[in-house]
C-alpha cells in the first residue's frame, strides 16, 4: 500500500506542468501570387498620426502598407479611409482605394501589442491599367 502511495505520488509530481509563456517577437507575413513572405522586425514598422496606424512592411522590392484606425480592434474593412496597398517595385502599385476591398481583423490592440490578420484585393493605381493584386494569409505581431 505504501509503494501505491509513493508511486501515486511521484506520478502526480512529475506531471505538472510548468506555466509557458509566449514570447511576441514582431513580425508579419502574407502570401501573394503562390509564394509566402514572411518580414522580420527590422522589415516592418507601425506609424500613428491623427488616430490612424499604419503598418508597412517591405520585403525585397516589395511594400505593404495598411491604413486603420488607432483603436480598432475586431474586423474593420480596408475601404476609405481605412485601405491597404501592395507597392511592386517602380512600376506596380496597388491600392484599395483605387478599387477592391479587403479586412483586417484586429485580435489585440494595447500598449504592449498589435496583432491580427488581413487580406485584401486592390486594383492597380494606373486607371487605364485594369489589373489587381490579391494579398492573402496576412498576420502580424507588432510589439509596441
Amino acid at each position: 500500500m505504501k509503494q501505491t502511495i509513493f508511486i501515486f505520488l511521484l506520478l502526480t509530481l512529475f506531471s505538472c506542468k510548468k506555466d509557458e509563456t509566449e514570447v511576441l517577437t514582431t513580425s508579419l507575413s502574407y502570401k501573394y501570387k503562390g509564394t509566402t513572405f514572411t518580414c522580420s522586425s527590422t522589415e516592418v514598422q507601425l506609424n500613428k498620426f491623427n488616430r490612424v496606424n499604419q503598418i508597412v512592411a517591405t520585403k525585397g522590392t516589395q511594400i505593404i502598407n495598411i491604413y486603420f484606425p488607432d483603436t480598432s480592434i475586431g474586423l474593420v474593412k480596408l475601404d476609405i479611409p481605412n485601405s491597404a496597398e501592395l507597392i511592386e517595385g517602380a512600376a506596380n502599385s496597388y491600392a484599395t482605394s483605387q478599387g477592391g476591398t479587403g479586412t483586417i481583423n484586429i485580435t489585440r490592440n494595447d500598449t504592449t501589442a498589435l496583432i491580427g490578420t488581413f487580406s485584401f484585393m486592390a486594383k492597380h493605381t494606373n486607371s487605364a491599367n485594369n489589373t489587381f493584386a490579391e494579398v492573402t494569409e496576412g498576420k502580424f505581431t507588432i510589439l509596441q
